[in-house]
């Protein structure tokens, strides 16, 4: 199985890639039955979303090129590890648009949340954890 680990930010001196990459390392001592692989935003440039409908209830999107990428990828994927800070009491927007691009590629998989920031991240958590139980 493959498991994808999300970098949730793209910020220029970003604290984001760093923990990502501690979350690979400890997650890869824990098991040899998974394999592990960090998925940055910065490498899935993504327009702000808006678009008619929701990925979830239409194909469309699919045919666009430049989201292609990103759905792939996640579609590829197996499960997911959200990296994500916490910006003003909440998740990156860069976060929630990219999910926003998506739904069947996550449907009905799992997903975990390594949050950190004010109060170790728990109301961007919070946020994310209710973003993902639509999937």
């Amino acid at each position: 199985m493959r498991i994808g680990i999300i970098l949730g930010s793209i910020r220029e001196g970003r604290a984001n890639e760093g923990v990502a990459k501690w979350v690979k390392d400890v997650a890869e001592a824990y098991t040899s039955d998974l394999t592990f692989e960090l998925v940055d935003l910065k490498d899935y440039p993504l327009p702000l979303f808006n678009e008619a409908a929701s990925p979830a209830y239409t194909d469309d999107l699919a045919a666009k090129e430049q989201q292609r990428p990103w759905a792939e990828k996640m579609a590829s994927l197996d499960g997911y590890i959200f990296v994500t800070p916490e910006y003003n009491h909440g998740l990156p927007s860069v976060l929630k648009n990219a999910l926003d691009y998506v739904y069947n590629e996550l449907n009905d998989k799992a997903a975990g949340i390594v949050s950190y920031g004010s109060a170790g991240g728990v109301r961007s958590a919070e946020q994310l954890r209710t973003v993902l139980s639509e999937f």
